[in-house]
């Protein structure tokens, strides 16, 4: 039983292609802004940093970009 020809085989279906794509433009864009956001306007930038603080100063500081460190007493 022959399940296709290679033609048939090297056919992608229209939606992956164009997640592929997308996903390769992001990986560039993401390169170009040096691991910042994506797309995103100074005002945005602007009031992620105001939100950051707002919340810093609600829950005692810290550094919320990065994963807490839990230790644990035995």
């Amino acid at each position: 039983m022959v399940l296709g020809s290679n033609k048939n085989a090297q056919k992608i279906d229209p939606i992956k292609q164009l997640f592929i794509e997308k996903l390769k433009e992001y990986n560039q864009k993401k390169k170009t802004a040096g691991g910042g956001f994506v797309d995103v306007t100074s005002e945005e930038e602007r009031r992620m940093a105001d939100e950051l603080v707002r919340i810093q100063n609600r829950f005692g500081g810290g550094n919320l970009t990065e994963f807490p460190k839990f230790e644990f007493e035995k």
